[in-house]
């Protein structure tokens, strides 16, 4: 069972192209291995026609104390170190997230809400 309600995901939540690209990683020494990833900082992107969002977001691993065999860093890959990203529980609400950025400017755009900074209150 999710922490999150279901969201209400736009129409076009299958068309839109997300991405996951790897800021930073945080390494420790853990039950004696040195360079262990704890963490991993990572953007997360939308693309949906000339619509961009992104979030930041991070993983932080709890490990247990009886764990003992970690990927040496060095045979680390890109890909693997995203496919954690790609795992974290929370990665289906930043998605939906952003989804709803994208068609709120949609929205916006297609019902010419006008924006401004010129409040009736203030005077000339």
């Amino acid at each position: 069972m999710s922490k999150y309600p279901n969201p209400i995901l736009p129409d076009f939540y299958n068309d839109i192209a997300f991405s996951v690209v790897v800021t930073s990683l945080k390494k420790e020494t853990v039950n004696n291995n040195p360079d262990v990833v704890t963490r991993v900082n990572y953007k997360i992107t939308a693309e949906y026609g000339n619509y961009i969002e992104t979030f930041m977001s991070d993983c932080d691993f709890l490990i247990s104390e009886d764990q003992t065999e970690f990927t040496e860093f060095s045979q680390l890959t890109e890909e693997q170190v995203k496919q954690w990203c790609m795992d974290d529980e929370d990665l289906d609400q930043m998605k939906a997230s952003l989804a709803t950025k994208i068609s709120s400017k949609i929205i916006d755009q297609q019902t010419k809400l006008l924006t401004t900074t010129d409040f009736p209150w203030q005077s000339s």
